[in-house]
C-alpha cells in the first residue's frame, strides 16, 4: 500500500511541475508576441497623433506593473492596453521601459518570467529582434 502510495504521489509532483513549465512558456511566448505588436504599432507613429497621443515621437513604451504582476504599453503619457499575469507568475526586467521606435530599433531589455524555481526570459535587442530563451 505505501509502495502504491508513494508511486502515485512522485507522479503528481512530476505532473505538477510539468504543467508550470507549461504555465511559464505560454506566458513567456505571450510576452513576446506582445512585444511584437508593440513593435510593430511602432511604425506608424504618425497615426498616434491623428488619434490626440502626444509625444509620438517617443514610440509605444512597453512598461511593467508595480509588483511585477503584469504589464502594459503606452504612447506618450496615455496607457493604450494593459495584461495581468496569473498571481503566482512574476515579472521583472533589468529597464524601467522598453521603448520602441519608428525605425524598428528598441531600448534593450531582458523581461525575466519566473514561476517558483522556473525561468524563462524574452529579450529585446538594440535593432528590435525579440527572441525566448
Amino acid at each position: 500500500m505505501a509502495a502504491v502510495l508513494s508511486v502515485a504521489v512522485g507522479t503528481a509532483a512530476h505532473a505538477l511541475r510539468f504543467t508550470d513549465q507549461l504555465r511559464l512558456a505560454h506566458e513567456t511566448e505571450f510576452l513576446a508576441k506582445r512585444l511584437q505588436y508593440v513593435r510593430e504599432i511602432s511604425r506608424n507613429a504618425d497615426d498616434f497623433s491623428a488619434l490626440g497621443y502626444r509625444e509620438p515621437s517617443l514610440g509605444p513604451c512597453f512598461s511593467l506593473k508595480t509588483g511585477g504582476q503584469g504589464y502594459y504599453y503606452r504612447v506618450g503619457s496615455k496607457k493604450v492596453e494593459s495584461w495581468n499575469l496569473p498571481r503566482d507568475i512574476h515579472i521583472s526586467c533589468n529597464r524601467q521601459e522598453t521603448v520602441f521606435y519608428k525605425d524598428g530599433e528598441a531600448t534593450n531589455c531582458t523581461f525575466r518570467l519566473s514561476l517558483g524555481d522556473k525561468q524563462r526570459m524574452v529579450i529585446v535587442d538594440r535593432v528590435g529582434r525579440i527572441r525566448i530563451e
